[in-house]
């Protein structure tokens, strides 16, 4: 691809081989000057009357890959070229103001001899607008060498370079600026062309006067003083909320408010220039409010803007009236800090009938005339997200600004990375420049493990970038317009974890409505939808060094957040097993980085009562899939309470046995059962230590143990274990533990065959759980019931389904996250026994899914063994022994027998299936060597060897086992 350029300035080729595709040399084209683009536009701009353009899209890339491989980068979303363009070239020349570089790559017209006709209407409008475009670079080019070289009295370079000016190709008449600059470049060195610009101008109804200034009809040009743009705007949605509203007959103030940096005048001025193209207003003038101090200047500034030099025999605000009565757009940008003239403006609004006003502020005037824009950052899709349609504006402002300073940086190469900085920086557009302009200096993936750490990275940046020079500035900023008040909430704010609701908002911050509503009004806290009050991330590091300024300031905070926090811990943890237990989980989910942090802070502090019952909150590990967070912080209580021996002791000794035995239940579901095994033994040593009041600790340590010994296989010890914990659950009278002994003990029942036995303690426990409104027992005892129900020979496969299809839905309705994939896998089982080869599909694809997700090795292992069975039964022995292996591999990595022997009993009926008997042999022997005697597995593997007419050493036992 080095070796390769497009030419697009006096024609359209390929050098140097050449390509005989002129539409796809025009799509690189695009690409080139456009760079990175979504597939879905690229479709409709070039292919809009095709009846398949998506098909057209994708036989050009394949065009491209054949012939000219390397040219095109594609990632799920985005097509882009890094292919060296004439086009291209200039315009970087261009910025970089080498004026002497753009006239000597200027070769023609761009595309010249190509009839934009016939190409559709936006892409003919696109090529005609570039042509016009690239020549007024390349004029303006000329112009400067030659205004240069009048200042070296060099006149034959001067009117090389004016004469070069007045005749470029492509090029849209001048505009009254260019052709007044033409005029005096030839007047200064006696052309006789100055008298042809002359007549020239007269005909355009411009007259050039004796000072050598172009004098304007009002009716041909909108007056304005907007400054030119000196870069691409990258479009963003409000830009079209804002024209609308302008639009409006009664839309006559509009603020555009939001944090700084987030592209509030950059949007405005944009708008601005395209109002002040289009007929209408009468004049569209910017008046830049940051320097000024008093609102007494501010209609002097005005008047200055609008009209030039004031009159210093007449008052300002009668002249500003005046000059204001025709249809004009007002932009004053930057008003937070004048917030007084906000009365005065609308004083203007009433005095000038036809006046409309954009204001750009980091609040809002609170005025009765206003409309509010609320800007955010720009939208950022998610990493993992491939929609074709999604927009990424915020990843073309990044491409954009690294391009400036790394010319051949390659957006599909860096996508991903591209896509984790902007969200880092949430889209805001400051930050992403800022991080845009370091590739200079870091690799990308560098630069995105750096923000990740630390965002004081971005600062330094940029030099000389206006105010915003870096974040930190922009802060500084809105932080000197706080009260005392303000200060403070906002500093507290800093202790919150992913944001916090009024009510914690306002206990912590000891912050009223008022204070809240001046913080979301000022852009410094986002008052989200869902209710939750959050500072933007770009402020946070900056805040926290705010509240750690003051120790005290900072203790009280915590302190506050802590009581806060523990106490909505000990209104929701009781309602976990009743009838309101998703309400209580949502609520606790919302706020479970303040609950970790609070958690944390009272372990700190040593605040051992809390403690007895923020054991319970496992229930929440457990039923939302988080059981690999939920054991780290119990691992590190139970470190802190076996380092802090306290009195009395009785009640310290039952606070470690709940702890361990919770670390236990969670070190089990994520498959650790030696470690959970270990943990659950030191519990019970506690509890029979602690005598009569240990009572529960010791039965709740006896479930956990024969629920490890049945992933264990040691299925005598699990019915052992849970028929002693029902028993202590029974002496105590906890209904709730009976449930979960009941459904343990027919677990372990269930797999040794004892059908009838299981059935009927499922049946018990499920009735329990109802009266109890225990829902979650309830849909995991249905979950259990409809496993057993699926591999009894004598029960219609119908009545299985049925179970488990009521309890799946009560797990999706409970939002039981940890059982949704175990649900899935079932059911994949039931429809491929039903012949419903595609729900098994989808429901194995998705039990995969879920089980990656939450991290649940046992049942990613059962997800794929589905698959594997799916393309077994459709004759896919190729795909299946693929999935069998895949599951078998993963399995050997886990401690849990029961999921490795599926896998090995799966593979070894694909094997004998193929007649591969003697690769079979040896893993159905070790499944009957090691398997308890009489289980499933055991009776499953004894079979296989005896229908293969096998040697079999063990006793055979055979019992019903569903075809």
């Amino acid at each position: 691809m080095s070796t390769v350029r497009l030419v697009t300035l006096g024609g359209l080729r390929l050098e140097p081989q050449g390509f005989p595709r002129p539409k796809l040399l025009l799509l690189l084209a695009y690409l080139s000057l456009e760079q990175a683009q979504p597939r879905d536009h690229l479709r409709e701009l070039f292919w809009s009357k095709s009846a398949d353009a998506g098909a057209n899209l994708r036989v050009a890339l394949a065009q491209f890959r054949a012939d000219l491989p390397g040219v095109i980068e594609e990632t799920a979303t985005l097509i882009s070229t890094g292919i060296s363009c004439d086009a291209a070239a200039l315009l970087r020349a261009f910025e970089a103001t080498d004026f002497a570089g753009v006239v000597a790559l200027y070769t023609g017209s761009f595309l010249e001899g190509i009839a934009p006709s016939g190409l559709g209407i936006e892409l003919e409008e696109w090529v005609l607008t570039m042509r016009e475009f690239l020549a007024s670079r390349v004029l303006e080019a000329h112009l400067r060498l030659a205004e240069d070289a009048l200042k070296l009295s060099d006149t034959k370079l001067v009117e090389r370079h004016a004469i070069a000016a007045r005749h470029v190709p492509g090029a849209a008449p001048a505009d009254p600026d260019s052709l007044l600059r033409l005029h005096r470049v030839f007047e200064q060195i006696n052309h006789p062309f100055a008298n042809d610009l002359r007549r020239e101008a007269d005909e355009l109804g411009l007259t050039i006067n004796r000072n050598m200034q172009m004098i304007i009809p009002a009716n041909l040009v909108t007056p304005t003083n907007l400054p030119a743009s000196v870069d691409v705007f990258v479009a963003r949605d409000e830009q079209n909320t804002l024209k609308n509203l302008l639009e409006q007959p009664e839309t006559r103030l509009i603020t555009v408010t939001g944090p700084g940096g987030v592209g509030k005048s950059r949007l405005v001025l944009e708008v601005a220039r395209d109002i002040q193209q289009s007929p209408g207003f009468a004049g569209v003038f910017v008046v830049f409010l940051e320097t000024l101090t008093t609102t007494e200047t501010v209609v002097t500034e005005i008047l200055r803007a609008v009209q030039g030099v004031p009159q210093s025999d007449q008052d300002p605000w009668r002249q500003l009236t005046q000059r204001l009565q025709t249809k004009t757009l007002l932009v004053l940008d930057n008003f937070e800090h004048l917030m007084p003239f906000a009365v005065k403006l609308e004083d203007l609004l009433e005095a000038c009938q036809k006046l409309k006003v954009i204001v750009t502020s980091r609040e809002p005037l609170r005025c009765a005339a206003e409309w509010l824009l609320r800007l955010e950052g720009l939208p950022v899709i998610e990493l993992a997200m491939s929609n074709p349609e999604a927009p990424e504006h915020a990843v073309e402002l990044f491409t954009r600004r690294a391009r400036r300073v790394q010319p051949q940086f390659s957006l599909p190469k860096h996508h991903q990375k591209v896509l984790e900085i902007c969200r880092l920086v949430q889209g805001f557009p400051l930050g992403i420049e800022l991080a845009a302009a370091l590739t200079r200096a870091m690799p990308v993936p560098e630069l995105a493990q750096a923000l990740g750490q630390h965002l004081d990275v971005l600062e330094g940046a940029l030099v000389n970038h206006e105010r915003h020079h870096g974040i930190r500035a922009v802060f500084e900023h809105s932080w000197k317009l706080l009260k005392a008040s303000e200060q403070r909430a906002l500093a507290r704010m800093m202790v919150f974890q992913g944001g916090a609701t009024r009510t914690a908002a306002s206990f912590v911050m000891e912050a009223n409505l008022a204070t809240l509503v001046a913080l979301v009004d000022k852009s410094l806290i986002q008052a989200s939808a869902d209710g939750r009050y959050r500072v933007h991330p770009l402020l946070t590091q900056y805040c926290n060094e705010k509240l750690e300024v003051n120790s005290l300031e900072s203790q009280t905070a915590q302190s506050r957040h802590c009581e806060h926090y523990l106490g909505l811990l000990e209104s929701l943890l009781p309602r976990l097993r009743g009838s309101e237990a998703q309400t209580a989980l949502e609520q606790i989910e919302a706020d479970i980085e303040n609950i970790r942090s609070a958690w944390l802070q009272a372990l700190n502090n040593q605040q051992w009562q809390c403690f007895d019952q923020l054991a319970d909150l496992v229930l929440f590990f457990d039923r939302r899939g988080r059981a690999r967070e939920g054991l780290e912080l119990f691992e590190k209580t139970i470190a802190t309470l076996e380092a802090n021996p306290v009195n009395p002791r009785a009640e310290h000794t039952a606070r470690l046995a709940n702890y361990l035995i919770n670390a236990a239940w969670l070190m089990h579901c994520l498959g650790q059962h030696t470690p959970a095994r270990d943990r659950a033994e030191q519990a019970l040593i506690l509890a029979r230590e602690l005598g009569a009041s240990g009572q529960q600790a010791r039965s709740k340590a006896l479930n956990t143990l024969g629920s490890i010994a049945k992933a264990s296989n040691d299925l005598e010890a699990a019915i052992r274990y849970s028929q002693e914990a029902l028993e202590s659950a029974q002496v105590l009278g906890d209904s709730s533990r009976e449930v979960i002994c009941l459904s343990n003990l027919a677990n372990a029942e269930s797999l040794l065959g004892q059908t009838p036995l299981a059935k009927t303690h499922y049946t018990q426990a499920m009735k329990l759980a109802e009266h109890l409104g225990d829902l979650a027992s309830v849909t995991t005892t249905k979950l259990s019931l409809g496993h057993l129900l699926l591999h009894d020979p004598d029960v219609e496969l119908n009545e299985s389904r049925d179970v488990l299809e009521s309890g799946f839905e009560l797990a999706v309705r409970e939002q039981i996250l940890s059982l949704q994939p175990h649900f899935h896998v079932n059911l994949s089982e039931v429809y491929l026994l039903l012949g419903e080869l595609k729900i098994a599909q989808q429901h194995a694809e998705t039990a995969l899914q879920l089980a990656q997700a939450i991290a649940e090795p046992e049942v990613e292992v059962e997800a794929i063994l589905g698959l594997g069975r799916i393309a077994h039964t459709q004759g896919n022995l190729e795909m299946a022994q693929h999935h069998y292996q895949t599951s078998l591999q993963l399995a050997q990595g886990l401690q849990d027998s029961l999921v490795l022997f599926d896998a090995m009993l799966a593979l070894a009926e694909l094997q004998i299936s193929t007649d591969d008997l003697f690769t079979a042999q040896p893993a159905l022997e070790r499944i009957v060597r090691e398997a308890t005697p009489g289980s499933w597995h055991h009776r499953k593997a004894l079979r296989l060897l005896k229908e293969s007419n096998l040697d079999v050493s063990t006793p055979f036992v055979y019992g019903p086992l569903r075809p």
